[in-house]
């Protein structure tokens, strides 16, 4: 049934994508128009979470339109030997499932910033548990058989963000473009990059092959300038092609990131009229 609706949603409008199931109380949010703001959270244990969800119910999340679940958060704080899908399965049903709001559910590795060591086989299993959850779930395009665990985090009822994150610099904008373009041919529903801008050409850069992107694939795309410098790419708003932007509520999770109430303020003075 979620399957469903989410195909009747892109169909409508091909750069329109609703994230939220059908009868979910967190309703949905579509990405593709206005820019959107996803705040993550990053409680370790269901009473940081839970925390973390009645911040959002309040005043403080008036702004957010999205929970990003950073699910690495919870994954790092397990004792060796824990059951992690079991654990995914609990802190959903104790805490995350109460948010207000649709969910994003995020593992984050490593190799990508976050805080999840996994092979291959418990990655793919961990996001399959998530897609069964969430109402999107992020699948990192690097990851072995990612159009796979794509078409069948889809098959779940969930919305797919594919990413790719670097860290140490921001590639020239054939190699950034490319790797839209493998998102694109691997059947996400949203393409996510994020690098880091080393000064005004990098960010400039990824707001160009953003503009490019959204042109020329028929799904939302999010292109991020990490560090103080990439901060223009979070608020340059849906007239550079931005679906979404990422701000926090408390401890950013990514440099450069910005609070909800400073990024909703630029974007509503930016997209005015």
């Amino acid at each position: 049934m979620e399957a469903e609706m989410n195909a009747t949603a892109r169909s409508a409008d091909s750069r329109i994508v609703m994230i939220g199931r059908a009868g979910a109380p967190r309703g949905a949010v579509g990405f593709g128009g206005r820019t959107r703001i996803i705040a993550p959270v990053l409680g370790a244990d269901r009473e940081a979470l839970d925390a973390e969800m009645r911040l959002l119910a309040g005043s403080e999340g008036a702004a957010v339109d999205i929970v990003e679940w950073r699910v690495d958060s919870l994954l790092a704080a397990l004792p060796a030997g824990a059951d992690a899908a079991a654990e995914i399965a609990r802190a959903w049903e104790q805490a995350v499932c109460l948010s207000p709001l649709p969910v994003l559910a995020t593992i984050r590795t490593i190799d990508e910033g976050g805080e999840a060591s996994l092979d291959a086989v418990e990655y793919a299993e961990l996001v399959g548990v998530l897609a069964r959850l969430a109402d999107a779930v992020d699948v990192e395009i690097d990851r072995a058989g990612a159009k796979d665990l794509i078409a069948g985090a889809r098959a779940a009822g969930a919305i797919v963000v594919a990413s790719h994150h670097d860290f140490s610099a921001t590639a020239p904008s054939e190699a950034v473009f490319g790797v839209l373009s493998r998102m694109d041919a691997a059947g996400a529903d949203v393409l996510k990059i994020a690098c880091r801008a080393r000064d005004a050409q990098d960010a400039l850069r990824l707001l160009d092959v953003q503009l490019r992107a959204r042109a020329e694939f028929s799904r939302p795309i999010i292109a991020i300038g990490m560090g103080g410098v990439g901060a223009l790419t979070r608020i340059a708003g849906s007239r550079f092609g931005s679906a979404a932007t990422f701000a926090s509520l408390g401890a950013a999770s990514a440099p450069g990131q910005l609070s909800v109430e400073e990024t909703r303020g630029v974007l509503d003075l930016l997209e005015r009229g």
